[in-house]
């Protein structure tokens, strides 16, 4: 059903059971390339392969068949600046998503797509270094530390005066460091 939405900007599939091949749908045929707005809060299921896939969706170079960008370079160019204005995800939240690793995140960091980003939820996701959260938002320039979450146990971490540290303490239906639930 996913991959009949292509144009999708807004998508909440929190608390689900859906895994990496059930987003697979998605990413089929440049689909995925327009979200703003995703939330996987509580998909155990989804690993380094979703980021991954996500990574190549939100990429602004579009490409064809080939592998070659299309268009004269004149024309890359005045897409690309407009793409870029207007592209890339502004909310993220892979809370409880336990699988994800620095891998994943790194993947995620290779592009200029989430200098949008504002809010960033990685409550949970015990797999995650110091040096792996850190790769990541040095791109993203507009992240609000106040809607930063990743693990307490993660000592030296990005912004730790103002991220506002684990959402998941006292949630029972997600992925917590503290309490081991998975």
């Amino acid at each position: 059903m996913l991959s009949y939405c292509k144009n999708l900007e807004h998508l909440d599939l929190s608390q689900n059971i859906i895994s990496d091949l059930g987003l697979n749908g998605l990413f089929r045929k440049n689909g995925g390339k327009n979200l703003r707005h995703l939330d996987l809060s509580g998909c155990a299921r989804i690993s380094d392969k979703t980021l991954k896939k996500l990574s190549v969706a939100l990429n602004p170079r579009g490409t064809n068949d080939r592998g070659s960008s299309s268009g004269s370079g004149e024309e890359r160019s005045e897409k690309h600046q407009l793409s870029s204005v207007n592209h890339g995800l502004r909310y993220l939240s892979l809370s409880g998503c336990y699988q994800i690793t620095d891998e994943g995140i790194r993947m995620l960091s290779k592009n200029d797509y989430l200098k949008n980003l504002t809010h960033l939820d990685l409550s949970g996701c015990l797999n995650l270094s110091a040096r792996g959260l850190q790769d990541l938002v040095i791109k993203c320039p507009s992240l609000n530390h106040e809607l930063f979450f990743y693990c307490d146990n993660i000592s030296e971490g990005p912004y730790p005066d103002t991220a506002s540290g684990c959402q998941n303490l006292e949630c029972t239906r997600r992925v917590c460091c503290r309490s081991g639930l998975q």
